[in-house]
């Protein structure tokens, strides 16, 4: 599996993967799951978000063919180029959809398409990106640093940048939000987790304990 997400209100999980396909699938048969939708890329896929309210699921492949289908019936209602690594709708709104390809975010109109923003927001490749959410702030991740951001200003407006320190054997892989305090970033890198509060530039590092 490549990447998975989860429709909050009916709790569809949905993961793609190297088959070239997205599968949604139906846990209410417990402990036997199985899939009651298969979405079709002609390539990998690489992301995928469901639509904070709408029928909608949102896919990528390595080729920037990015998809919207409805998860009820399978039906796919758009297809159009934007990213090839991530898709993240901003939640609650839905306004925007990011994506990103590289090293590069654009947000779009998760409606029309239009793009809003396109920059590069960091020199290496982008691993991780999410939305606070209020859908106010975001935050993208690549090996060795991290970066919060704003769109209210007109443009994306860097609020603060965490550096991975010079000299350690670790690396930055993921970031979230804390749900309860869009304040407070939660960092996975190389055996320990990193609560960093960005308004502040306060961090707490969680290691990984050896079992006794």
């Amino acid at each position: 599996m490549i990447s998975g997400s989860a429709q909050t209100q009916t709790m569809l999980p949905a993961t793609a993967s190297n088959d070239r396909t997205v599968k949604i699938w139906d846990l209410k048969n417990d402990p036997h799951p199985y899939s009651v939708r298969s979405l079709e890329h002609n390539y990998v896929v690489r992301s995928l978000d469901f639509h904070p309210y709408e029928d909608i699921i949102c896919s990528c492949d390595l080729k920037k063919d990015t998809k919207y289908w409805s998860y009820k019936t399978g039906t796919r209602i758009k297809d159009f180029k934007a990213g090839k690594d991530t898709v993240r709708f901003q939640p609650t709104i839905g306004k925007y959809l990011a994506v990103v390809s590289d090293n590069v975010v654009s947000i779009l109109d998760s409606d029309s398409q239009t793009c809003y923003y396109t920059f590069e927001a960091h020199s290496n490749e982008i691993l991780s990106i999410c939305w606070s959410s209020s859908g106010d702030y975001f935050i993208s991740l690549s090996s060795d640093e991290v970066k919060v951001w704003n769109f209210r200003s007109g443009q994306a407006e860097c609020m603060n940048v965490y550096v991975l320190e010079s000299g350690v054997n670790r690396y930055f892989r993921s970031c979230i939000f804390c749900p309860q305090d869009p304040f407070t970033a939660i960092i996975g890198s190389y055996k320990e987790l990193v609560i960093w509060t960005w308004v502040t530039g306060s961090k707490k590092r969680i290691s990984q304990r050896r079992n006794q």
